[in-house]
């Protein structure tokens, strides 16, 4: 017979109480419906209104406000006011972390490759933080790191989609910074 009172003790003392894991457990019921998932990922790209998010799902402005709003009061989305529009965002970086390493999750044991590429004029850190947050965002894209000082991009994606990603890594960093480029070879 073991005994496991001690790693017991480790590990209870760790645990976040009850009512915090019950809230954590709630905050993934609501990523369990797949319309407020493809929502989410919808505005993983762009800021949309309403009735963008219901053309582009092919469902009713009122089914696509019910959803907002269980997703607004998670805090999962923002929204400001145009006029008598209101445009929705995702609420912050958490939420963008949350469905990149979901998807991540998801497609694990999908073709990837990891490859290193020199960058040229890359001008400051706060760029290649902006060029690798908008990477990062490209479908097939699993992982990615710009890194200024190295003047160097490792990234990891989908090997199949390969040359179509890095022609939009490449204009996702001209977005960025005109100047800067990827070395291609």
């Amino acid at each position: 017979m073991h005994n496991h009172q001690e790693t017991l003790a480790a590990v209870r003392s760790q645990l976040p109480p009850d009512e915090k894991l019950n809230r954590l457990g709630d905050l993934f019921k609501i990523f369990g419906d797949p319309t407020r998932i493809k929502i989410l990922y919808s505005l993983f790209e762009s800021e949309l209104c309403v009735c963008a998010i219901a053309e582009l799902l092919g469902m009713t402005q009122s089914a696509i406000s019910h959803q907002l709003k269980v997703l607004k009061d998670a805090n999962l989305v923002a929204f400001r006011r145009e006029g008598k529009t209101i445009y929705y965002s995702l609420a912050d970086d958490h939420v963008n972390l949350i469905i990149a390493q979901g998807f991540n999750h998801i497609t694990e044991g999908e073709r990837r490759m990891k490859k290193t590429f020199m960058m040229e004029d890359l001008d400051c850190a706060h760029c290649a933080a902006k060029m690798e947050e908008q990477i990062r965002k490209l479908e097939g894209v699993f992982d990615v790191s710009v890194n200024f000082f190295a003047q160097k991009m490792i990234i990891e994606l989908d090997e199949e989609r390969a040359e179509d990603i890095m022609k939009q890594a490449q204009r996702a960093v001209k977005k960025v910074d005109p100047n800067c480029r990827i070395i291609i070879k």
